[in-house]
This record gives structure tokens, sequence and C-alpha cells, in this order.
């Protein structure tokens, strides 16, 4: 009952870490994940761009690592 439950909670707090997501605002479409070949980084929807733009590729530590694209994802 205790495993079953930790694990509920890990599972309902890797839901919302990284939620790539797009959508249509004013006829433009954002999205939040920025792309550069294998590397990737999901920014908030609060820093959602225009599909297609230029964004900074982060590591894990917030670090630029490459310049990448928002894609729809």
């Amino acid at each position: 009952m205790k495993k079953t439950f930790v694990l509920a909670l890990v599972l309902l707090g890797i839901g919302g870490i990284a939620n790539a997501t797009t959508g249509w605002v004013n006829g433009v479409l954002y999205g939040n994940v920025c792309r550069s070949g294998y590397y990737y980084f999901v920014y908030p929807w609060a820093n959602a761009q225009p599909v297609g733009s230029a964004c900074p590729v982060r590591d894990g530590y917030g670090n630029v690592i490459a310049q990448g694209v928002v894609t729809n994802e």
C-alpha cells in the first residue's frame, strides 16, 4: 500500500515536469519545445514562441548548449 502511494506521487510529479504542448494564438502556432537534433529543452508555456523561430537549447542546469528551433511536438 505504501509503495503504491509513493509511486502515485512520483508519477503525478513527473507529469507536471515536462509538458510539451503547442497551441494556436491569434492564428499563429506556438510551441514550447526547443530542439537541435537529438538535444531538446521544454520551456514553460509562458515562454512559448512561434513554431520555427530560433531558441536556445539548455541543459538540466539552465546553461545554453546549442541553438535550435521551436518544434511542433
